[in-house]
This record gives C-alpha cells, sequence and structure tokens, in this order.
C-alpha cells in the first residue's frame, strides 16, 4: 500500500541531501555521489574514486570524511529531519 507521507518524507530528504551536497566543493561533492552511487551512478571504491579524480585511495578517502563530516554538522543543525 502506498504511504503518501512516507514518499513526501523521502522526497524532501532527497531534496535536503541535494542541498548539502551542492555547498560542498565539486570534487568532495563527486567523492560522495560516487562512493554512495547517487544520481544514478554506480558505487565505486575509493581506489577506484582516486583514481578517477587523480588523487590516492588514501587521499580520496580522506576527502570523503571530510565532505561526510561537513554534512553532518550541516544537518546536525536542521533538527526537523
Amino acid at each position: 500500500e502506498c504511504d503518501l507521507m512516507e514518499d513526501l518524507e523521502l522526497v524532501v530528504r532527497e531534496d535536503y541531501i541535494e542541498q548539502m551536497l551542492g555547498k560542498l566543493d565539486p570534487v568532495d561533492r563527486q567523492l560522495v555521489i560516487r562512493h554512495f552511487g547517487l544520481h544514478g551512478q554506480e558505487a565505486m571504491t575509493l581506489a577506484a574514486m582516486g583514481k578517477e579524480v587523480g588523487v590516492s585511495r588514501e587521499r580520496s578517502r580522506q576527502r570523503l570524511m571530510r565532505a561526510m563530516n561537513k554534512m553532518r554538522a550541516m544537518a546536525a543543525k536542521c533538527t526537523s529531519l
């Protein structure tokens, strides 16, 4: 059975995630999108992401963690979600 409120909540959360992604550095944004397979992308390993953007696996891990920490900080400011 389709639950309209659940669908609406999902749309709001997706929009919120998009807003947070938009506030990230372009490379960090791509690392998050690629790592989690967002926007229809296939999820990638840290090594593959690093190769794609021209950095080491470790550097891609560091940048991904930095981006995730920024997103967590943004989310902490919004307690309604």
